[in-house]
């Protein structure tokens, strides 16, 4: 029987005593945030802003927003999209750092773990907000409503998203203080950068798209994704190891010397390992997305001109004609895909053709870097085995014993589970 997700999921939630953290609401909820929900309560049943479809999607969990509807005022730009499935970044952070402890069973350091899920979690989340704000200019160009009130609400509901994200990463910064560690401070940081940087990516502006030809489309988009997605992932993961790391060497009992010849590489691979998840993650939820939307038996004849229907937003998100290519999203917002990069570049060279042909191209490029990304992350993974099962080479009995053992953490062999069914998702066998 093919394993699913759900079944992985419930096996990873029983290995680690519960789901995965998501927000902690209770530790952010002040005088002054209690006074943004409510203010942002009263306006949510009269204003289609994203930021309430975004703050809904956070809400419930979702890494992506097909929850809520928004009007057709704004549908042509803010899209939904399929929820996923799969496990949470933040539960794959738990695994990862989970996979070195088996000397200690510290519950001091899984619960270190278990913040540093949260702070995924959230910074994602407050990222988010933070892109939900509206171009009034563009969009009452784009919308032609006069009516001032309606603006007036949509100028506050910025302010609010504003506010809110702001609020969210304060708590970050009070999250990662709290943990006493600076490598892990810098490389959260780190990872928060890359994703603002993102923002200003020429996938997501639109800029210096003329340039754009076949052989650059992937290193631009893999560029972008690891930026946006794979490196607040990988640096977590990092951020875990770095407190198994700090935890261990005060062990005086546990040789440290024998069970990890080098934390830099360590830290090295797991955080590769992380941002390849992301970006292969991204990669697969693109290419459903691809074939789940676009009929084969709808298009087989369709003839398009890409330099006449093809046309990017006001927002600086890829915007193609609803009818043609339906927009990618998570939480709510329209993203830049591969795809969209793909087709920019086919436009430079083509003017007509069929769109089945077209089709055909994209998802074979789909397939070539899932492969390749496919590779990559199994050989990560079994890095991590290997280092793990060296870590495990020492159980922690007494303090002051230690005795030999062969197998390696059951949250590594869980990951490892994970590995193959992200890989077998991609349709990729390295």
């Amino acid at each position: 029987m093919t394993t699913t997700w759900s079944k992985l999921i419930c096996r990873a939630e029983k290995l680690l005593g519960g789901p995965a953290p998501f927000i902690n609401l209770s530790s952010i909820l002040s005088s002054e945030a209690g006074s943004l929900a409510s203010r942002a309560r009263r306006l949510a049943g009269n204003v289609d802003h994203p930021f309430f479809s975004t703050v809904r999607s956070c809400l419930r969990g979702k890494s992506v927003n097909n929850l809520f509807s928004i009007s057709s005022t704004l549908s042509d730009r803010f899209s939904a999209s399929v929820t996923s499935e799969r496990p949470s970044g933040g539960l794959i952070v738990l695994l990862v750092g989970q996979s070195y402890t088996s000397p200690t069973n510290s519950t001091k350091l899984y619960s270190q773990h278990r913040s540093i899920s949260e702070i995924f979690e959230t910074v994602h989340t407050a990222v988010a907000i933070h892109k939900s704000l509206v171009d009034l200019n563009d969009l009452h160009q784009n919308t032609g409503d006069n009516d001032e009130s309606w603006l007036k609400n949509m100028e506050i509901c910025n302010k609010l998203a504003t506010l809110s994200g702001d609020v969210l990463l304060a708590s970050v910064s009070t999250s990662l203080a709290e943990l006493h560690h600076d490598k892990v401070v810098d490389v959260i940081s780190e990872a928060i950068g890359n994703m603002i940087e993102a923002e200003f990516h020429e996938l997501a502006t639109n800029a210096n798209l003329e340039t754009i030809n076949i052989n650059s489309v992937v290193t631009k988009w893999l560029s972008f994704v690891q930026l946006s997605r794979g490196a607040l992932l990988g640096s977590c993961c990092e951020a875990a190891l770095h407190l198994t790391e700090k935890h261990i060497t005060n062990l005086s009992a546990i040789p440290t010397d024998k069970i990890y010849p080098d934390w830099n590489n360590l830290s090295s691979i797991v955080k590769r390992f992380g941002s390849t998840w992301a970006c292969l993650t991204r990669l697969t939820e693109e290419r459903e997305h691809i074939q789940r939307t676009w009929s084969t038996d709808q298009t087989a004849d369709a003839y398009w001109s890409t330099k006449k229907e093809m046309r990017c937003s006001k927002r600086n998100i890829f915007a193609y004609h609803p009818s043609v290519i339906p927009h990618y999203s998570e939480f709510g917002l329209n993203e830049p895909t591969f795809a969209d990069a793909l087709l920019t570049s086919l436009s430079l060279s083509r003017t007509r053709y069929k769109l089945i042909d077209v089709i055909d191209k994209i998802l074979s490029e789909y397939n070539q870097i899932g492969c390749e990304l496919a590779e990559k992350l199994r050989e990560y993974f079994t890095l991590i085995v290997l280092n793990s099962e060296q870590c495990s080479t020492y159980s922690y009995t007494n303090p002051y014993h230690t005795q030999k053992t062969t197998k390696y953490s059951p949250s590594t062999e869980l990951l490892g589970e994970m590995v193959d069914k992200l890989i077998s998702d991609c349709n990729c066998s390295p």
